[in-house]
């Protein structure tokens, strides 16, 4: 049985523009600590897969620290780690998903068509935002062939274990 891990809205950089700015450095700083607390737990449950599922970041201004604390946090998790932008943090050529060395167990899905992904123990699809908004069904074109593996879609804010889209379903856009 696969042991995953699935976080999203992390919102790292926020402004935190209701607070004084000594106030707002500390939260920031306590978001980084999140992500040394995210590899611990990963080591501690043994986790066979990490999927990060949209924004991340608060936005395209990401302080260095933040950048290099992230991949440092996400280079010290010993699984594959894959991250899937959101509408917040989305990938473009100048995003810091771009920008960034990024440690060769993390996977950034940097296109807004459905990538598959094949291991093993599972088929992953994901996606990413590549503008703040869209307006096609997040799993749109998703292959529903898996045989006895476990499917998996990351899609912006989802995680989607092999199944119907509730947004499609409904009919709403992110």
């Amino acid at each position: 049985m696969l042991k995953i891990i699935h976080g999203a809205d992390f919102h790292l950089d926020s402004p935190f523009s209701g607070l004084t700015p000594e106030r707002a450095a500390q939260r920031r700083g306590e978001q980084r600590e999140l992500l040394d607390r995210l590899a611990a737990l990963a080591r501690e449950k043994q986790a066979d897969l990490v999927l990060l599922a949209g924004d991340l970041l608060d936005s395209e201004r990401v302080y260095r620290e933040t950048a290099l604390a992230l991949s440092r946090a996400l280079g010290a998790i010993p699984c594959p780690v894959f991250i899937s932008p959101g509408n917040h943090d989305f990938y473009s050529p100048r995003s810091v998903w771009a920008a960034l060395d990024w440690p060769e167990n993390v996977h950034i899905f940097t296109s807004s068509a459905l990538e598959r992904v094949e291991a093993p123990e599972y088929t992953l699809w994901g996606r990413a935002f590549t503008d703040a908004h869209q307006d096609a069904c997040p799993l749109e074109g998703l292959e529903q062939s898996l045989g006895a593996k476990t499917g998996f879609a990351i899609t912006g804010h989802n995680l989607e274990l092999y199944g119907l889209c509730p947004q499609c379903a409904k009919g709403d856009k992110a």
